[in-house]
């Protein structure tokens, strides 16, 4: 739950930085992070998310992913971050910003782990 936590930080980091709206969107066995909308001169500007790698002379790009340890299950949905990393349900033309917290729950071998998403400081806890 914490990587989850860490990564929802960093996306929120990144679409401040990068003023572009992101997307973190849970699937069977991990996660990722994608652009609901295509931004020019951004690691979105193909609508797709990919992220320069410098140390290999800047000519290849990695998606952001992860994937979880066996037996972990995710429930919950997708999350946006808008530009100025305020969580949002969608931000596929507008952002549509959180009224009420978002909340996921990482389950297994015994352990459940509940991620929380502040609606207005967009701080997962």
């Amino acid at each position: 739950a914490e990587r989850v936590r860490n990564d929802l930080r960093l996306m929120q980091m990144a679409a401040m930085n990068w003023s572009t709206p992101l997307r973190f969107t849970p699937a069977i066995g991990g996660y990722s992070f994608s652009c609901p909308q295509a931004v020019a001169n951004t690691p979105c500007s193909g609508g797709t998310l990919s992220i320069s790698a410098a140390n290999r002379a800047g000519l290849n790009t990695v998606a952001f992913d992860a994937q979880f340890e066996p037996n972990i299950t995710f429930a919950g949905g997708t999350l946006d971050y808008d530009s100025l990393g305020r969580p949002a349900s969608s931000c596929n033309t507008t952002c549509v910003l959180l009224a009420s917290a978002y909340t996921a729950t990482l389950t297994g071998t015994g352990a459940t782990q509940t991620i929380t998403v502040d609606p207005i400081s967009g701080f997962p806890r």
